[in-house]
């Protein structure tokens, strides 16, 4: 049985509203993967992030710098 391998964010393409209230926006980026083409690229809420441990300040601070997403 092949175990699937973390994903690897590459860097961030995009980032969208993905929903505004009267007091926040909610953010929302796009997630280029490492070895995957762009058409692959998903977009990910810093809450769906938060939950699977993917660090996105880290991402953002460091200049897209090579992080893991375990799947």
């Amino acid at each position: 049985m092949l175990m699937a391998q973390p994903l690897e964010a590459e860097t961030i393409l995009d980032t969208r509203v993905a929903k505004s209230t009267n007091h926040k926006d909610y953010l929302e980026y796009l997630i280029k993967w490492k070895e995957h083409p762009v058409e692959d690229s998903t977009w990910m809420s810093v809450k769906e992030m938060e939950a699977k441990g993917f660090p996105i300040v880290d991402l953002l601070n460091k200049g897209s710098k090579f992080l893991t997403l375990g799947v």
